[in-house]
């Protein structure tokens, strides 16, 4: 007798089924004579799995060949092929190609057209620094000017740009002024007080003649608090309009406050030397902009939208193909989609910052911003719904893979995170068995749900498997092996084998360092996962998931084809608005009946294509769809449940529900361009909106503090709930060490610590450690005996560049230490090569420097907009060549105290002030208070578990209560989770510039962590997307079905969570037995295809026999996706439990009495056996 009351049956009689929701376990076989089709169709599945399977291809390329075996290579030109291949297989050669493997994408007008343009603004800047009268009035930082195109170039929109210049004229001007209240503090106190024009000789100022310590501690103090300022406001917004403004700004504050002290008079148009040339750059910027090729944020936008919907026209178009191979075939693409999707929605971050501005700004065309913004906010909802077909296809690799849970747990010390001993990899597909394999198969799977009460057994089985053989006919291991494996390292790892290396020799401790052995984690969670892995998808049920696919297909072609081309449509109205704006200009002045009818067309296709896919859609709903329950079908209305395990039916539901949400949302996209259509018959200008322009909505974006939702949302009281579910109260976190303020004088101390405590972490602990380092290293310029050697030689280049390389984390700054060092050679090595070859040996030809120029800067913007490597590094490129040539140009025709000369002298200072200041910054990042990209990793993965843990409650009360609106709130925070765990996921590459001595940075693990958070929240995304279209009564059912309202199951989850989070935060090690894994809890009901379960007392007013009809109903179609997606959250939770164990190792050993009863475990085995 079988554990739950399972009567012991001939095991061919049993086929287990396993996820989205529970184990059942059918009897009986599939009709042969009512099923003829789908029986021909198994049995020809099952004859393609006897044939061998190659998964390991050797190709030998041997040159001779190409040319035919019976031909000869002796002769002078097949020698020329051999060297020529040889050439191309070279390093050198794939390296070579790796550098100008970007030029020709950009060989095109759009791509052209904004280094033109740059070019330009940066080539009239030249011009005008070289015509003398102009150059005085720029006074003596004239080279500015030409610094200014390069930081600043003119390749955004025209908005963009005005914008940009707008923030740059704005902060130049209020740090001149807090200069100048500096300036004017420092001359009040100063001892010696002269009139410029009683100064006798003004060289003995910049000889610090009357250099004088209180004017000077006041220039020091100022200039460290203004540096802090404007690096926090740098670092905090990041990639913003303020980002080159507080660059500049730092230039003109380290000229203004390291110079003043130097004079005895109060010097206050010192800062016009800066803000004079900058604002004329700001014109010639703005006007270049707005004549030459001019381009707006709606064009942008057009352009970015584009970028983020042709990938989903071909996600349609490559499943058309996709679903009519089988998935046992080797060249079968799991991730395409999955690919093309995230191609998508990586667009969708350049999107939204094309978005900001559309609605500030003059626009041409038939649509405003508002319309765009409109589309922009559909897209955006099409994403979740379309990547549910991807994960469609990973529930079908898995299943072939057998991937649900890592095999071999990854060893791991407490405490320090290391890479682990490489394993065994997983076969990338389950290897065909014979037909002997399939029945042994079959018979293993008889022990089902005996899995709690007899976990012998499945011990026994592991070294059965183990000692008959744990390899497969193609050499590679089977799942046995890979648990025996897991049991060797458990039990084992103690022992010592002598290693050697690939020639033979042995390995020595010089040779090859001896890693610490480390104890294995997640012991408990694989054995659990090593029993429940053998019934979730035994090898013989590969069929079934190749015949519903091949159903599938069947059902869906028709709906994607017409997905594509209503998407088709889209993608070319869209290029029409771009392409055709300077045609629709001339129409709507000189040939209006044309424009009309080119709308009226436009609108008719529209209109034409809803009601096409409007009309696929409902043939989809009410009939195509159905297709894949033929396999099911009875002469009656009963259910041959036997014919297929639910979960197959399961998966392929997913695929068809989140087809028709992707459907719907492009109806909604279709319906709002008809719309546009037929209100904007004729194109016309756009002006902006007012009431929004000096708004600060646009700006908010900007920063590392993301728009989450409220985390107190979903708690606001709710009248009238059933009486099985009850409100708990709304929960707040309070303070260990305090009770809460009592009196006034108490909240008020209250906010004055959290203020205070906020000083002294983050980015304003980095602003702190900014400033004094600006202060230190601006100390020599307010010494007598150092401040004329400090002005000669520049010194002010090293303050500077020390500001912007300091960063708020080691690795970041050790980034920008060597990245600059490069970039600055790189730079100098060009202007120098513009220089001498315009000017020759002399002080500068006008005439050929511009000449010369003209060429120059347009390689150098090429270089600067598009080459592929860090921004900074492309930024000092060019500045640094901007900087030798305009310096070159000042000092050979205008001549100052300190000159340094010219051409190579210059390239020379800049090089040693470079190297300098990013030196000091370099060291100064060392120094304590240190902050470091690993623990900022940590730290921020442990703040966006706890998020999870928070949206995870949201979707369970959103379920429990059917409050409408609250979902909105929930998808946009799940958005935002995903790109700030982007965002992380693109910072942990510098931390390969964070030297450690405690050993290698765990570096795949964290992958994982990126990687199983991303998948949880898309689930997430999908379950509330299912959550809203499921009545009230079927989702009370899908959370009874997945245990979501089971207050014990919600606790485990949680915690399980809020470990993860806290095990991150703090360091500490997990406990070696954890709650993990949730999926024995999840699957202790006994669901199958029923909706409810025997013994509970309220159906709900649900069917509690499911027939045909039933499982023909959308809403059970939406139950069964929940219940698929449900699974899928649980198993990713055991998956994030075990990554976050291999990152922090285990604690508090105990031993695991296998035989024990487990109260819950009883309870719920008495409840399935009545």
């Amino acid at each position: 007798m079988l554990p739950n009351g399972v009567s012991d049956v001939s095991p061919e009689h049993w086929s287990g089924n396993l996820e989205a929701g529970g184990v059942s376990i059918s009897q009986g076989k599939v009709d042969p004579n009512g099923h003829a089709d789908f029986a021909e169709n198994v049995s020809k599945s099952l004859r393609q799995r006897h044939k061998p399977r190659n998964d390991f291809h050797v190709h030998l390329d041997l040159g001779a060949d190409k040319a035919g075996a019976g031909q000869t290579s002796t002769t002078d030109s097949s020698g020329k092929c051999k060297l020529r291949e040889s050439w191309k297989g070279s390093a050198i050669y794939k390296f070579l190609e790796r550098q100008w493997s970007w030029i020709p994408p950009i060989l095109t007008w759009p791509k052209l057209k904004p280094v033109f343009r740059s070019s330009l603004v940066a080539w009239i800047c030249l011009v005008l620094l070289i015509i003398n009268p102009v150059q005085l009035m720029l006074g003596q930082a004239s080279f500015l000017i030409l610094i200014g195109a390069f930081i600043q170039p003119a390749e955004a929109p025209l908005a963009t740009v005005i914008e940009r210049e707008f923030f740059l004229l704005f902060f130049l001007c209020v740090t001149w002024a807090y200069s100048c209240i500096a300036v004017a503090i420092a001359h009040a106190v100063r001892d010696v007080k002269l009139a410029a024009s009683e100064v006798p000789n003004p060289v003995a100022i910049f000889q610090a003649e009357y250099l004088e310590t209180k004017p000077a501690i006041v220039c020091a103090f100022f200039l460290a608090f203004g540096s802090a300022i404007l690096l926090w406001i740098k670092i905090h917004f990041g990639p913003s309009p303020f980002l080159f403004a507080t660059v500049l700004s730092c230039i003109l504050l380290n000229i203004m406050l390291t110079y003043a002290p130097l004079f005895p008079y109060a010097y206050y148009s010192l800062g016009k030397q800066v803000v004079v040339p900058l604002t004329v750059k700001v014109g010639v910027t703005i006007l270049i902009s707005f004549v030459f090729f001019p381009k707006s944020n709606n064009a942008l936008f057009v352009e970015r939208i584009v970028a983020v919907l042709k990938p989903m026209a071909s996600v349609m178009t490559q499943q058309q193909e996709l679903l009519k191979k089988s998935p046992l075939e080797e060249d079968f693409d799991f991730y395409l989609v999955p690919n093309l999707l995230n191609t998508a929605e990586a667009g969708l971050m350049p999107l939204q910052m094309a978005s900001r501005l559309l609605t500030r700004e003059l626009s041409f065309g038939h649509a405003n911003g508002s319309d765009l913004k409109q589309l922009e906010i559909l897209t955006r909802k099409m994403i979740p719904s379309c990547d549910g077909m991807a994960y469609y296809y990973a529930m079908v690799r898995q299943d072939l893979e057998h991937s649900h849970f890592p095999r071999t747990p990854a060893a791991s010390v407490v405490g320090t995170p290391r890479s682990s001993r490489p394993s065994t990899p997983a076969p990338s597909r389950p290897p065909s068995p014979t037909r002997d394999a399939l029945n042994e198969t079959t018979s293993s799977n008889a022990v089902a749900d005996g899995r709690f009460a007899n976990m012998s057994r499945g011990h026994m089985a592991l070294g059965s498997r183990m000692s008959n053989g744990s390899m497969k006919g193609d050499g590679r291991p089977t799942a046995g092996l890979h648990h025996h494996s897991l049991l060797h390292n458990v039990f084992h790892h103690h022992s010592k084998v002598p290693s050697t290396s690939g020639s033979g020799r042995r390995s020595t401790i010089f040779h090859h360092p001896q890693r610490e052995e480390q104890a294995p984690v997640g012991t408990w969670e694989s054995l659990r996962y090593a029993e429940v892995e053998t019934h979730l998808h035994p090898a013989g049920n590969d069929v079934f998931t190749e015949n519903l696919m091949r159903l599938l297909g069947e059902c869906s072609q028709d709906l994607l084809a017409a997905n594509n081309d209503a998407l088709q449509l889209l993608i070319k109205w869209l290029e029409d608005l771009n392409h055709s704006r300077l045609s629709d200009l001339v129409d709507r002045f000189f040939r209006p009946r044309r424009c009309l009818h080119k709308s009226q067309t436009s609108a008719q296709g529209f209109a034409d294509a809803v009601s096409d896919l409007e009309r696929h859609l409902e043939k989809f709903r009410v009939a195509t769809r159905f297709g894949i329950l033929e396999p099911f079908k009875t002469p009656g209305d009963d259910l041959l449940s036997s014919a297929v395990p639910y979960r197959y039916l399961y998966q392929a539901f997913v695929h068809q529900f989140h087809h028709m949400e992707t459907t719907e949302h492009i109806l909604q996209i279709l319906r709002e361009v008809n719309r546009i259509c037929d209100a904007r018959a004729m194109p016309r200008f756009w002006a902006p909106n007012l009431p929004k322009l000096w708004s600060f909505e646009a700006w908010l974006d900007f920063g590392e503090g993301d728009q989450h939702a409220d985390p107190t949302e979903g708690a606001s009281e709710i009248l009238g709930a059933p009486s099985s579910i009850i409100e708990l109260g709304v929960s707040k976190p309070r303070d260990p060490d305090a009770l809460a303020p009592s009196t006034a004088a108490q909240a008020v101390y209250r906010s004055l610590f959290d203020f205070l405590s906020t000083l002294f972490q983050g980015n304003m602990l980095f602003a702190l450690k900014a400033a004094v380092m600006t202060g230190i290293i601006a100390l020599p310029t307010y010494l007598k005996s150092s401040a004329e050697f400090c002005y000669v030689n520049r010194a002010i280049w090293s303050i500077f560049m020390a500001q912007l390389t300091l960063s708020r984390f080691k690795g970041d700054t050790v980034f920008g230490l060597v990245s600059r060092i490069i970039a600055t050679v790189l730079g100098c090595i060009c202007g120098v090569l513009i220089w001498y070859i315009g000017d020759g040996h002399g002080k500068g030809n006008p005439y050929a420097l511009c000449a010369v120029s003209a060429v120059g800067f347009i390689l150098i913007f090429s270089f600067r907009l598009y080459y592929p490597a860090p921004p900074i590094t492309l930024i000092i490129t060019g500045v640094t060549a901007a900087l030798v040539i305009g310096y070159s140009w000042q000092g050979a025709h205008d001549p100052t105290y300190g000159n340094i000369g010219y051409g190579i002298a210059v390239m020379w200072r800049r090089l040693v002030g470079v190297i300098i200041g990013v030196t000091i910054a370099a060291i100064v990042s060392l120094l304590p208070p240190t902050s470091t990209l690993r623990q900022h990793q940590r730290m921020s993965h442990a703040r966006t578990i706890a998020e999870i843990a928070n949206l995870h409650c949201q979707a369970i009360s959103y379920a429990a209560w059917q409050e409408e609106g609250k979902p909105t709130g929930m998808t946009k925070a799940l958005i935002a989770l995903r790109g700030k765990l982007r965002r992380l996921n693109v910072a942990s590459a510098n931390i390969t510039y964070e030297w450690s001595l405690r050993g290698t940075w765990p570096k795949q693990r964290y992958q994982a962590l990126f990687e199983v958070q991303m998948e949880i929240s898309k689930l997430l995304s999908h379950l509330v997307s299912v959550l809203k279209k499921l009545p009230e009564p079927w989702a009370k059912a899908l959370l009874r079905r997945t245990r979501l309202s089971d207050p014990l199951f919600i606790g485990d989850v949680v915690a399980v969570l809020i470990m993860c989070s806290t095990a991150l935060q703090s360091g500490m090690p997990l406990p070696q037995i954890t709650p993990c894994p949730l999926l024995d809890r999840f699957l202790l009901l006994k669901p199958g295809f029923a909706i409810t379960q025997d013994d509970d007392e309220d159906n709900l007013g649900l069917p509690t026999h499911v027939t045909f009809a039933t499982v023909c109903d959308p809403a059970y179609l939406n139950f069964a996706v929940g219940a698929s997606t449900a699974a899928g959250l649980i198993i990713r939770l055991d998956k994030l439990m075990l990554v976050v164990k291999e990152l922090v190792g285990e604690a508090y050993p105990v031993p695991a009495d296998l035989h024990a009863r487990n109260a819950v475990f009883d309870r719920y085995r008495h409840v399935n056996n009545h």
